[in-house]
């Protein structure tokens, strides 16, 4: 038996496969997020599980693109951006200016929260995201006489 981290989030009890609008809100506290695409691969997804192969009498399994991103320090996120949406993948063609998989790697998006039916969803934005500008750099204060003037 070992003890759970008082900081563990509670929806990691029970991780999710995919990234989810919680990471963005509960575990990031923002409403969207700048990130660079390190991978994309395609997986066995079943959308719906109450949608029955009848040969099978198992869920059907969709294969569907997944992305996977780097964040700030520089580490994949263990769970992928699934790209189910057709609009996802048209705001992947706007923010990136790409037409091929192989030119996503190393691309730069930003991931947001939106609604469908109801219901928190991440979206890709289709505006490219604002490149980080370098930090300025540190120049010293003029230094300021102190002497006074007595007459």
């Amino acid at each position: 038996m070992s003890d759970i981290a008082p900081n563990t989030l509670l929806d990691d009890l029970h991780p999710a496969r995919y990234l989810k609008p919680t990471d963005l809100l509960e575990r990031w506290q923002v409403q969207s997020i700048t990130v660079t695409i390190s991978r994309l691969c395609n997986e066995d997804t079943i959308p719906n599980p109450s949608d029955i192969d009848p040969a099978t009498r198992k869920p059907r399994v969709v294969v569907q693109p997944v992305l996977y991103l780097l964040m700030r320090d520089g580490q994949e996120f263990a769970r992928g951006y699934l790209l189910s949406a057709r609009a996802d993948v048209q705001s992947l063609k706007s923010a990136t200016g790409v037409r091929t998989a192989g030119e996503l790697i190393g691309k730069r998006i930003t991931v947001t929260l939106g609604e469908h039916k109801r219901k928190s969803v991440l979206r890709i934005s289709a505006t490219p995201p604002i490149p980080s500008l370098p930090a300025p750099a540190r120049t010293a204060c003029p230094s300021r006489g102190t002497s006074s003037s007595r007459s």
